[in-house]
């Protein structure tokens, strides 16, 4: 895993997406949903979670469900006009905030809204640290292509 942790590094993403995020693009259209315990029974969130990271990469869902009741986790699913596009969950701690997982569904990337989504999490934690973690793409892996996108991306 690749840690990014360094103090001002959330300006230089910020500066980065401003920089490549395609006219038009934004998060005017998006709707945020809250996911807890008790709304997340969505198929399609679980379907997009075991698509977009790799098994040793995941908490197994149940208990991430779980979690969101047990400590402050900020587990927020993203629809335009409707349908379902992705989601985020983020552990906001008192020194840090932790970016845990971020997916979009794969037929929607490339179109500036994982970039929107990204700055609207940004401009939600202005001012802390935040920390993502995210696979190396040096190691020898089944998914390098996959790897290299998302370094890019981040």
């Amino acid at each position: 895993m690749v840690r990014r942790a360094q103090k001002g590094g959330a300006r230089r993403i910020r500066r980065r997406l401003t920089r490549r995020a395609p006219k038009g693009t934004g998060n005017a259209l998006l709707t945020e949903k809250q996911i807890t315990s008790k709304n997340a029974q969505d198929e399609r969130i679980l379907r997009l979670y075991q698509e977009s990271f790799p098994e040793e990469e995941r908490i197994p869902f149940d208990d991430l469900i779980r979690l969101t009741d047990d400590i402050p986790l900020d587990f927020t699913a993203y629809s335009k006009g409707g349908d379902f596009i992705g989601f985020t969950i983020v552990c906001p701690r008192e020194s840090f905030t932790w970016f845990w997982y971020f997916a979009v569904r794969a037929d929607l990337r490339g179109r500036g809204i994982g970039q929107s989504i990204l700055s609207s999490l940004l401009r939600r934690y202005r001012g802390r640290r935040c920390i993502l973690d995210m696979e190396s793409p040096r190691q020898a892996c089944a998914n390098r292509e996959q790897r290299l996108r998302r370094h890019a991306f981040y």
